[in-house]
């Protein structure tokens, strides 16, 4: 009897104290819920924020692509591209600032390095001029992208992954892995940052896989 009482007093006062803590939980005190309240409020606020930030950045390189819209246009009828293309390599390598410069003194909206101007002039006898000038560098950059189609048989993928990547590079790639498609070859071969930048090109400018290889004159 008396083995059964202390285990019924045990039992009962281990049953008030899941109960007193259950309460604990189940009932958060006014303290708990207004500060769970303002960690909610903080956290929606930052979310709003965030959204609200992204969509400013995302007005401000529209407003900008609009601003070369005209020279788009231009240079991309005479290199024999979609106007669509350029513009998303326009928006991929400088978010439309004619003042970009990269880490690799890529310069201005189609980000053109002074070692491609070269290239480009020596090779067809154009002009020299200032790169952070919209309309040169668009002259530059199409006719640079251009040689990237041709010199991959039209292949938007491949050209694109030469523009960004180097065709040194993707010419060895392409050397490596000769039977795999171009759209797998830059994702699973290539660096994730080139796979990515022809991914969001791509599917930003709707343009066909296949680009016409022939240019017409200057």
């Amino acid at each position: 009897m008396t083995f059964l009482y202390h285990s019924t007093t045990l039992d009962s006062r281990k049953l008030g104290t899941i109960m007193g803590l259950s309460q604990y939980f189940v009932r958060p005190s006014r303290r708990t819920l207004i500060v769970g309240g303002i960690v909610v409020a903080l956290a929606l606020a930052g979310l709003a924020a965030r959204v609200v930030a992204m969509w400013l950045h995302e007005r401000e390189i529209q407003r900008r692509l609009e601003l070369c819209d005209r020279a788009v246009r231009y240079h991309a009828a005479r290199q024999g591209l979609p106007p669509e293309l350029v513009r998303g390599v326009i928006r991929a390598e400088s978010g439309g600032r004619p003042d970009a410069r990269s880490n690799r003194d890529a310069i201005g909206l189609m980000q053109i390095r002074q070692d491609t101007k070269q290239n480009v002039i020596d090779r067809f006898k154009v002009p020299d001029g200032d790169l952070t000038d919209p309309e040169y560098n668009i002259f530059i950059g199409t006719i640079y992208l251009r040689m990237m189609l041709d010199r991959f048989d039209g292949d938007v993928e491949l050209a694109l992954a030469a523009y960004n990547w180097g065709p040194a590079n993707v010419t060895k790639l392409r050397k490596a892995h000769p039977d795999v498609p171009s759209v797998e070859l830059i994702d699973k071969y290539g660096p994730f940052v080139t796979a990515a930048y022809c991914r969001s090109i791509l599917e930003e400018s709707g343009v066909p896989a296949s680009l016409p290889t022939s240019r017409p004159g200057r």
